[in-house]
């Protein structure tokens, strides 16, 4: 009786007339709305770096860089709205970026970097270069594990 859980959109849980409340949900919808600009940004040139370096680092024109811009943006904002849509509980992708966002930034890529950066390096100890191999291995474990366990606990018990 009492384990029931309710998930219930953060605006709607507080009560309704008191002007604390609707201040608070003015605010948070504020949040929201500057959170997304935030976020897409730097998202954004990151995806024109890359696309940049697979074009083997040649600048782009002013107007082939305009295309690119305004594709990715159009691109960036078609997901976010199919996702806003599809979606209907977002625990479970905030679930899915923490188990594979996380482990990417905190094991894969350092590892990955300094044995990019350092692997050819004839003063840097083998140990350390295979510590940084390990780490890259270690997260590539890690991640299906993760995804593994949340596919499991969110599958619906018969």
């Amino acid at each position: 009786l009492y384990t029931t859980i309710y998930y219930t959109p953060l605006c709607t849980i507080y009560y309704i007339d008191i002007a604390l409340t609707t201040c608070a949900r003015i605010f948070i919808s504020v949040l929201v709305v500057f959170t997304y600009p935030l976020q897409c940004n730097p998202s954004r040139r990151s995806f024109l770096n890359i696309i940049r370096y697979l074009d083997n680092g040649k600048e782009p024109t002013p107007t082939e860089y305009n295309r690119r811009y305004f594709t990715v943006t159009i691109l960036f904002i078609l997901c976010s709205f199919t996702i806003a849509f599809t979606v209907s509980d977002l625990g479970m992708m905030l679930a899915l970026v923490g188990a594979t966002g996380s482990t990417i930034v905190s094991l894969i890529l350092p590892g990955g970097f300094f044995y990019a950066i350092y692997g050819a390096d004839e003063d840097t100890p083998q140990w350390k270069k295979n510590l940084a191999i390990t780490q890259v291995i270690c997260g590539c474990i890690i991640i299906p594990l993760c995804l593994t366990f949340i596919f499991i606990s969110e599958a619906p018990s018969h």
